[in-house]
């Protein structure tokens, strides 16, 4: 089915325009979807990689630290899909 109508929201403070249309489903309600490609131009990829531990702590390997945290804790606290 065709686009129902063609809108673009943006802020007075907003450089990118976010474009949306709805679309009518099967069940006959609307599907709200948003044109990112605009956006995605202009986001930086991989900017929230993960921090690498080994890279940050080597410089501070025999130095004396004292804290109530584990860095690795993040990592460790995270379960892991068994197929994985």
């Amino acid at each position: 089915m065709p686009p129902i109508h063609n809108f673009s929201l943006h802020d007075h403070a907003d450089l990118i325009p976010s474009h949306w249309f709805c679309v009518v489903k099967k069940n006959g309600k609307l599907h709200i979807v948003h044109d990112l490609q605009p956006l995605n131009q202009v986001t930086i990829r991989d900017a929230a990689q993960p921090l690498n531990l080994d890279n940050f702590i080597e410089p501070f390997a025999g130095s004396q630290c004292y804290t109530k945290f584990n860095l690795f804790w993040e990592f460790d606290a995270r379960k892991m899909d068994l197929q994985s």
